[in-house]
């Protein structure tokens, strides 16, 4: 069965949240049969691997833990200690400008200069490793390349001897890199964008990954909040550029007698044979628990995953 991973992009973040909270989150993933949690070093500047650290640090052997990296970005100190350290020069403005927990944000520039060469992954993995609190990187995925490199993993493979990463993947920003990347000699997982919204990978990504032995793990599921906000409000989404497959896909669920949350899910369970992994962020764990629920579900009716599936070929070969 498809498991269900959480993704940890928004951890140690700020947005009213602080570490203690993330921490609770985490763990009460983890009691909910959560054993896989993906992670980036750029995430909140480090942020999100620190309090991930935190949270799993007890129960490491449970878990599954999987990061990031390829992207140069100053690492923050966690909003605590900088506060403190404010507050003793009368200056502490800490939550008014930085958040009110986790780590001050990284800001735009943590994603717009790469690296992948050889000595900087090497550095970004044991910088990791540091505030993971762990001594290995379950899945260590190279983050966004734009091309390929073929001979890199070769060229790290001292991380994997020495059991700093036990296995390498890459998360793709696209299915042309997925479907690029998939053939470099050494990759095992594969994280690429794919759901109902995204259904591109199915024809070329899953089939590819299927022959060549790998794991896919699917992001983006539930189409970024999309389908969410067409749901509580459709002229939310006014201008979007995928609204009239979004206003196709309410009609289907309509006819069918499901939402469009039932019906994003059923898109999953289509796929599932060739997913071993789908990626839901959230903050809560009610939403969490819905998840894993919706994934545990039966597939939907027949017909109705039929009538599913041809809506999002059709997508895909629309111009």
């Amino acid at each position: 069965m498809t498991r269900v991973a959480l993704g940890c992009v928004d951890l140690g973040s700020g947005s009213g949240r602080r570490a203690a909270d993330d921490i609770r989150l985490v763990q009460a993933a983890i009691d909910l049969g959560v054993t896989v949690f993906d992670t980036a070093d750029v995430y909140g500047s480090g942020a999100s691997e620190d309090v991930l650290g935190r949270a799993v640090r007890a129960r490491r052997d449970e878990v599954l833990v999987a990061t990031k990296g390829g992207f140069s970005f100053r690492a923050r100190r966690p909003v605590e200690q900088w506060a403190r350290r404010r507050a003793k020069k009368g200056l502490d403005r800490a939550r008014s400008r930085r958040g009110a927990g986790g780590i001050a944000p990284a800001g735009a520039g943590s994603y717009q200069s790469q690296d992948f060469s050889p000595t900087h992954m090497r550095d970004a993995v044991h910088a990791s490793l540091r505030r993971l609190r762990t001594d290995r990187i379950d899945v260590y995925q190279l983050h966004g390349p734009e091309t390929v490199m073929p001979d890199l993993i070769d060229q790290l493979a001292d991380l994997v001897t020495v059991g700093d990463v036990v296995r390498f993947g890459v998360g793709a920003g696209s299915v042309a890199a997925a479907d690029s990347w998939a053939a470099v000699e050494g990759i095992s997982v594969v994280q690429v964008p794919f759901g109902v919204l995204d259904p591109e990978a199915a024809s070329t990504t899953l089939p590819l990954a299927r022959r060549l032995g790998l794991e896919v793990w699917a992001r983006g599921v539930l189409g970024g909040g999309v389908l969410g906000a067409f749901a509580r409000d459709p002229e939310a989404l006014a201008d979007h550029p995928k609204r009239p497959l979004v206003e196709a896909l309410a009609a289907l669920a309509r006819d069918g007698g499901v939402d469009l949350f039932q019906l994003a899910i059923g898109y999953l369970h289509a796929n599932a044979d060739d997913l071993s992994t789908v990626v839901v962020g959230t903050s809560s764990v009610e939403h969490l628990q819905q998840n894993i629920t919706a994934m545990a579900a039966p597939p939907l009716p027949e017909a109705l995953a039929g009538a599913l599936t041809v809506l999002a070929t059709s997508t895909m070969e629309s111009p």
